[in-house]
Parts: structure tokens; C-alpha cells; sequence
């Protein structure tokens, strides 16, 4: 029986709080647990890449809180969903400090924008070859559904 290495990596409200890996992966995170949820080391990528706009010195290039915990919640659920099947996303702050994160691979695409405040729509917008979607109801369950359209094998 093969020993496993634990790190600790902590986001409130997340899936994503021990990194699990055998010691010849010990720094590839190849995956996250918590007592409820095993997610994919990409969701730790995720969150990570979200925590780095954080600490942008303008303000303006940070994601509001509203944003931000949105997303984060949003998140969360999504990876309760899609396990070790959650892809990395890049994330980057757009209009009103809202946040977008964004899926890409081959022909499709999957755009998770949290509005910077409860005035600004949050939605989804998937993208597969030609055919897209645009979905206001936010939840995990539905960023879970758009990742598995538009990001299946071509």
C-alpha cells in the first residue's frame, strides 16, 4: 500500500481543502477531497488564479467581493458536480469589477460572468462550433451541464 502526501489548501465554503497526491505526484496536485466532495487539482488552479486578482494593488482590477463570492460560491457547487472532471479555468476582472472565468478547449468555450454587484446580470454564456447559449439562471448545477456541452471531445 502506497503512502500518501496531504497539503493543506483552504477557501471557505470550497470542496477544495486537502490536496491528496502519491509522493511521485506530490507537486502535481493531482487531486482535492473534503469529507463531502473529491474534486480535480485544476478546481485548487481555479481558485487560486481568482485569489491572485485579489491582491491586485488598483482596486479597480480587483473583483468586487460581490463578484467574487459569487463566483466562488458558484464554483463550489460546480465542483460538488463535476468531481475530478473540473477543468481549469483563467479568470480575469471585467466591467464594474465583475469576474469572468473562462473555459476553453477545441471548438467550445464556457464564460462564467459574475456581475460586480447585484445590478449587473451574472450569466453563462457556451459556445460550441457555431451553436451558443446564453443562460441567466447561475447555479452549479448549470455551469456543470454548459462544461460537459461545450467542452466534450470534438
Amino acid at each position: 500500500m502506497t503512502a500518501l502526501a496531504y497539503a493543506n489548501v483552504r477557501c471557505s465554503d470550497s470542496p477544495a481543502t486537502v490536496t491528496i497526491t502519491r509522493p511521485a505526484e506530490a507537486y502535481q496536485a493531482s487531486s482535492a477531497a473534503s469529507s463531502r466532495t473529491i474534486t480535480s487539482g485544476e478546481y485548487v488552479v481555479t481558485l487560486t488564479r481568482i485569489a491572485e486578482l485579489d491582491s491586485e494593488t488598483d482596486e479597480d482590477d480587483r473583483p468586487s467581493e460581490y463578484a467574487r463570492d459569487n463566483a466562488l460560491r458558484v464554483l463550489a457547487e460546480t465542483a460538488r458536480d463535476l468531481a475530478l472532471t473540473f477543468p481549469r479555468a483563467s479568470a480575469s476582472v471585467g466591467p464594474n469589477r465583475g469576474l469572468r472565468l473562462t473555459w476553453s478547449r477545441g471548438p467550445g468555450e464556457v464564460r462564467l460572468v459574475c456581475g460586480g454587484s447585484a445590478d449587473n446580470k451574472s450569466y453563462i454564456y457556451a459556445e460550441y462550433g457555431k451553436d451558443n447559449t446564453v443562460d441567466y439562471t447561475v447555479n452549479g448545477r448549470h455551469v456543470a451541464e454548459h462544461l460537459r456541452w461545450a467542452l466534450r471531445a470534438s
